[in-house]
């Protein structure tokens, strides 16, 4: 366990564990909004990127799961995080195509490129984009294919 004194000094700290566990399991633990949410209600942080101190991770308590659910979870957690990233990727792609393009055509209309006289302009209508996890896990695969 890392000390106070030390901790001034230190970027990171380390933590010596009294049993057994699953590092991966872990590694998510302390990525989860209910972690992180904790460790915000520690202090009164009054901006972005403060530093956290060794006395706001010792107010947060750690609990300790067999190592079977640990290892289920974290093994869970490896195999569905990424194809949620690819998801992720894909789509921030997808945005910043869409912003370019969209930049694009305002460029061109302002600069008379495009002619939009007389252009009718369609009602709003709704558009169902919701995709069932059969299609998620179709585009996935074949995302991860190209």
């Amino acid at each position: 366990m890392c000390s106070k004194t030390r901790m001034r000094d230190m970027a990171l700290c380390s933590f010596e564990v009294s049993t057994e566990y699953i590092p991966d399991f872990y590694k998510w633990f302390f990525k989860s909004a209910a972690y992180i949410g904790a460790l915000q209600k520690t202090s009164d942080f009054t901006r972005d990127g403060q530093d956290l101190r060794f006395s706001n991770f010792v107010k947060v308590g750690l609990f300790i799961i067999p190592m079977d659910e640990q290892r289920e979870i974290a093994e869970y957690l490896n195999r569905e995080i990424p194809k949620y990233d690819v998801a992720i990727s894909n789509l921030e792609k997808q945005i910043d195509q869409i912003t370019e393009l969209r930049t694009r055509l305002i460029s061109d209309v302002v600069t008379g490129q495009v002619d939009v006289r007389g252009i009718k302009v369609p009602d709003d209508e709704y558009i169902n984009n919701e995709i069932t996890e059969e299609e998620f896990e179709e585009e996935s695969e074949n995302n991860e294919e190209e």
